[in-house]
């Protein structure tokens, strides 16, 4: 969804369909468009990939040393 929002934004024609061209803009520009909404598609990808890993990586770690610091209590 956030990649849809931002291509639009950024790139309004080339979320149009190819049958929808307007006539008089080279079709260049066209193909360039959708190559970066696609690499911008991907990092936006990595992005919400590496927030969660980490995420993930720090609740691990912050359970971790609960139950350690909890062990440590309780002995």
């Amino acid at each position: 969804m956030l990649t849809i929002v931002l291509c639009t934004l950024f790139f309004p024609s080339s979320t149009r369909s190819v049958l929808m061209q307007e006539t008089g803009e080279p079709v260049l520009s066209y193909a360039l468009q959708r190559n970066f909404a696609v690499i911008l598609g991907c990092l936006v990808g990595l992005a919400v990939t590496l927030l969660f890993f980490t995420a993930h990586r720090l609740l691990e770690r912050r359970t971790l040393e609960d139950g350690a610091s909890r062990l440590e209590a309780s002995g």
